[in-house]
């Protein structure tokens, strides 16, 4: 990819493009929802800043961020991603256990611009981040602090309080996420809770039952307080079968 083609005054002044043009980009779509999700994200483990990418089975991916760059806008007006770049799923293969620093992640000359542009113009320092992918699924989730703020160097937290604090984060997110995504609607990681934490956590746990896409839909409804027969309706399937 060749940074040339980038305008970099396009991109330093990212503050300045009108979020209203861009509302179909997730982040900048669901920004309420998602301050409104980590209020206390600095308080509680020490970072400002947390960005996540679930990439599906299928292979589509799912990416927000309260991140205050917004580098996806001028990025996107220039009909590339540099998000899509970051979360490249092969540059994260030997990362899926654990946690590990963004800075161990190879990095192209786009990625390296891309952190130049957070660490100088932003004051964002990507400080820690892990990776999961079982049954088809992937989760990559970076934390990042604002090098202004005071006691920015404080310690780091321990992996079990990320873990805990992404899980609080997508229970307070995916209702509103996934409300018109029917795809993460009735998956697996939205639908079943514990598959989720174990994803997070990396505890995989083989006996959980991989419920097909009807049998999850099925499910979402009857969790919504539907009888039998009224999902039988929804989803056009006999009231024997949704039993």
């Amino acid at each position: 990819m060749n940074e040339k083609i980038f305008i970099t005054d396009d991109i330093v002044n990212a503050r300045e493009h009108d979020k209203n043009n861009y509302l179909f980009i997730d982040t900048i779509r669901f920004d309420r929802e998602i301050t409104l999700a980590c209020p206390t994200i600095h308080q509680k483990i020490g970072m400002d800043y947390i960005s996540f990418c679930l990439i599906m089975p299928n292979g589509t991916r799912f990416i927000l961020s309260n991140n205050p760059g917004k580098i996806a806008i001028p990025y996107h007006a220039h009909g590339l991603s540099c998000i899509d770049n970051i979360f490249s799923p092969d540059r994260y293969e030997k990362y899926t256990s654990g946690i590990f620093s963004p800075a161990e992640i190879p990095n192209d000359k786009m990625g390296r611009l891309f952190e130049k542009i957070h660490s100088e113009n932003f004051g964002i320092n990507s400080l820690l981040g892990f990776s999961r992918k079982y049954l088809g699924y992937q989760l990559i989730t970076i934390f990042s602090q604002n090098i202004n703020r005071e006691n920015s160097e404080s310690l780091l937290p321990k992996k079990q309080e990320l873990y805990n604090y992404t899980i609080e984060f997508f229970d307070q997110i995916l209702p509103f996420y996934a409300h018109d995504k029917s795809q993460l609607k009735y998956s697996r990681f939205f639908q079943d809770p514990i598959f989720r934490k174990n994803l997070i956590c990396g505890e995989f746990d083989e006996k959980i039952p991989n419920f097909k896409d009807r049998e999850l839909q099925c499910l979402y409804w009857s969790h919504m307080g539907k009888t039998a027969e009224e999902i039988s309706i929804i989803l056009g399937l006999s009231k024997s079968t949704v039993r």
